[in-house]
């Protein structure tokens, strides 16, 4: 299979080096000082415990002699707006996102077209070190009662090219799974997900505040009944927290962020600009007291 990425930060840099591992050939799109460092490597990519894959970098989306069998756009959810018109461009049959991402996803089947876009939402902790190494961990299959990487078509139909990327990620290491409605899952994904990233932002040394870990339980709890409203709460299993007592849930969340484990994993620096973006999506879903929550959590990362 022949894969154009498109982002070469941590998660489109693991994707490259899977992909191409498995045998796929890849060309990594990339700017700035990770594209000249990429050039340097000659398309090396080297991850943490030193298995290699080599990659074709280049700076465009589409080459009149390359034809390829699906693009993938791996952006941060603040940078998805950008990234769309660009993602257009292409004349891949196959276009998916791997973005964190609140629905309705009309812009994003606006610029892929329905008959050729998809999600392929990772599950999937990486980080590139200064000198380019990469340190990736994917959830395996055995996780999947938690969360594996998620899969689901824009339109009604397949896009071209779909159940052949799904093999080819499952040859890659990255199993994958269906979303019956992949905006509901995302919405959901991110009502979860954005508090959590937001508190691995404000957490200390020794974890969150009482106050904090309030709010971010009640963003939490706004986020998931904003998408219950809008779509549905998908996976089901996520009901069980937008059900859990806000008390009950602050206090599971400043349990979890007093471990050196948790900061960790939702430290990255990157993730506060990105949680800012997905409440501010949600709220924008939302009214009254729920998106009052989000946007209160949302300003508490100004400070």
């Amino acid at each position: 299979m022949r894969v154009r990425i498109l982002g070469a930060g941590a998660i489109g840099t693991t994707f490259a080096h899977r992909l191409a591992r498995a045998g796929a050939q890849v060309t990594l799109v990339a700017r700035g000082p990770r594209l000249e460092a990429l050039r340097r490597a000659a398309g090396a990519i080297v991850t943490r415990d030193g298995l290699e894959a080599r990659v074709t970098v280049s700076t465009e989306v589409d080459e009149p002699s390359v034809s390829d069998d699906a693009l993938i756009v791996a952006v941060r959810a603040q940078s998805l707006e950008a990234a769309l018109p660009i993602a257009a461009r292409s004349r891949a049959p196959l276009v998916a996102f791997v973005v964190n991402a609140v629905g309705p996803l009309d812009a994003a089947r606006r610029a892929a077209g329905a008959a050729r876009g998809a999600w392929v939402f990772p599950a999937i902790v990486a980080s590139l070190d200064d000198d380019g190494i990469l340190d990736a961990h994917v959830v395996p299959r055995a996780l999947r009662f938690a969360q594996i990487t998620t899969v689901g078509a824009l339109g009604s139909d397949d896009p071209l090219g779909l159940s052949e990327l799904e093999a080819t990620l499952e040859a890659a290491g990255i199993p994958t799974a269906r979303a019956h409605d992949i905006e509901a899952w995302l919405t959901t994904h991110a009502a979860f997900m954005a508090p959590l990233m937001a508190a691995g932002a404000l957490a200390g040394p020794r974890g969150l505040t009482g106050d904090d870990a309030r709010l971010v339980a009640r963003a939490m709890h706004a986020g998931l009944a904003i998408a219950r409203e809008g779509f549905a709460i998908e996976p089901s299993t996520l009901d069980l927290v937008a059900r859990t007592p806000v008390a009950l849930l602050a206090r599971t969340v400043a349990a979890a962020f007093r471990l050196p484990a948790t900061r960790r994993a939702l430290s990255a620096k990157e993730n506060r600009a990105e949680a800012k973006t997905l409440l501010a999506a949600l709220a924008a879903l939302g009214h009254g007291s729920s998106a009052g929550d989000l946007d209160a959590l949302r300003a508490r990362l100004d400070l």
